[in-house]
């Protein structure tokens, strides 16, 4: 299931599907914005 839908269905919070993308290194904006 793909994250996008996760999160709009509510299933995840963003700050949930954040950490996530932060773990695989899909984002590496969001380590350097924190």
């Amino acid at each position: 299931v793909p994250l996008e839908y996760m999160l709009a269905t509510g299933f995840l919070q963003p700050k949930d599907i954040t950490l996530a993308l932060e773990r695989r290194g899909d984002i590496p904006l969001v380590k350097e914005k924190q």
